[in-house]
């Protein structure tokens, strides 16, 4: 089986997240673990089973023997690190938030686009089995017309100054981190809207928590919430005209989800399940390696423009709730 050759860099939550999720990915082939000290980086590879580790990322992108390259550091580094690999001729697969904004992320997608080359925000989401058949029957219109689409993503995390998710200047936040994931399901079910309402607490300089109501011409509306200072139950609910569907938490990677469809004052409600794969990235990591051996520079389940117009409704979200954009 033809099979592509990977760098990761980032040594944080993210690595401990999707790590082991590669070798179960048949169609990829995890070289090298990059860190900012040899250290970290040897220690990396040592838990994960990567056969090599490196503290030097622009010696990494010289290498022949590495197809595309995962970036997995705080958002402020996505946009360097991802055009810096572009530019040596590496595919590029970016943690979401792509970047801290619309107009980097149309940047970076411009700019791999004429190269050739693939690249993707990591939106594993979109390729969750349980979230792809979801589309599909909506699509097919098996809950009717979808009115309204509500998502929770709150968590209460303890403050630490040192943490890039209390960082302003790292660009740190609930945004970037959780609201990705609300505005995504939104946007993948009723795509972007035509105007965004968005309420929010700032909590040492950074959108601490947000209410955000996206409204289309239609009529139809998504209720986005993510946040820090409370919990939530991390589920998500979507309205038809003739059913609806829950996702329980955590919406974002669902092991199936609940359809309810109505008849009059008789319900009928299927639970449908399946299989998760390793910690839930391996679909979108097999998917990306198919891409990348296809010849193609994006994938249709997270399009280019997919994550420009999420990008927009982050911005229109952090305007509104910071005073300035993301």
């Amino acid at each position: 089986m033809a099979r592509t050759r990977w760098a990761m860099v980032g040594t944080g939550l993210m690595l401990e997240l999707i790590g082991h999720d590669f070798a179960r990915t048949e169609n990829v082939d995890m070289r090298v673990i990059v860190s900012r000290t040899q250290e970290r980086a040897d220690a990396a590879a040592a838990l994960y089973g990567f056969p090599e580790a490196s503290a030097d990322f622009d010696a990494v992108l010289q290498r022949a023997d590495i197809d595309v390259v995962y970036i997995a550091t705080p958002h402020t580094l996505h946009f360097p690190q991802a055009m810096a690999a572009l530019e040596a001729g590496k595919h590029v697969l970016v943690e979401k938030s792509m970047t801290t904004s619309a107009a980097r992320t149309r940047e970076l997608c411009a700019f791999a686009a004429a190269r050739g080359l693939f690249a993707m925000e990591a939106m594993w989401t979109a390729f969750n089995p349980a979230i792809v058949e979801m589309r599909r029957r909506i699509t097919e219109g098996l809950i009717g017309d979808v009115q309204l689409v509500q998502s929770n993503f709150c968590t209460a995390p303890a403050y630490r100054a040192d943490w890039r998710l209390w960082a302003k200047d790292l660009a740190g936040g609930s945004t970037l981190d959780q609201g990705v994931y609300t505005l995504s399901l939104a946007h993948m079910l009723l795509g972007a809207p035509t105007s965004i309402r968005a309420h929010g607490t700032v909590m040492h300089e950074v959108d601490g928590e947000v209410v955000a109501t996206l409204e289309y011409a239609s009529g139809q509306r998504a209720v986005c919430i993510n946040g820090l200072r409370a919990y939530s139950p991390l589920t998500a609910f979507v309205a038809g005209s003739t059913g609806t569907i829950e996702i329980p938490g955590q919406f974002w990677n669902p092991a199936g989800f609940t359809q309810t469809t109505y008849d009059g004052a008789n319900a009928t409600t299927t639970d449908y399940t399946y299989r998760r794969e390793g910690a839930g990235y391996v679909p979108m990591l097999r998917a990306v390696s198919e891409a990348v051996l296809g010849g193609a520079i994006e994938h249709p389940l997270r399009t280019h423009a997919d994550s420009i117009a999420v990008a927009e409704s982050m911005d229109a979200v952090l305007q509104q709730v910071l005073g300035s954009q993301g």
